[in-house]
């Protein structure tokens, strides 16, 4: 879940045990200044390994997060698209 912050950009919670998030560090979104959602966030296994991924969209585009030791940013070079 990701939850909009200061000028510093967004932080990333990942849900615990039940009932409980932790807070990743750092978080993969911390660049993201001025962030607004131009549509919602989407979560889907884009890369077929069973993992969940997240695609987010700001005013400079579309914004690809790969799921494989926490959240990390992939562009269409990574994926060979």
């Amino acid at each position: 879940m990701a939850k909009p912050t200061t000028l510093a950009g967004l932080d990333l919670f990942e849900q615990g045990d039940p009932g409980y998030f932790v807070k990743k560090e750092p978080s993969p979104f911390k660049d993201m200044k001025d962030f607004f959602f131009a549509c919602l966030p989407e979560v889907l296994d884009i890369n077929g390994d069973g993992k969940l991924d997240m695609l987010l969209a700001d005013k400079t585009g579309v914004r690809y997060y790969e799921n494989n030791i926490g959240l990390q940013e992939k562009t269409g070079k990574d994926r060979g698209w």
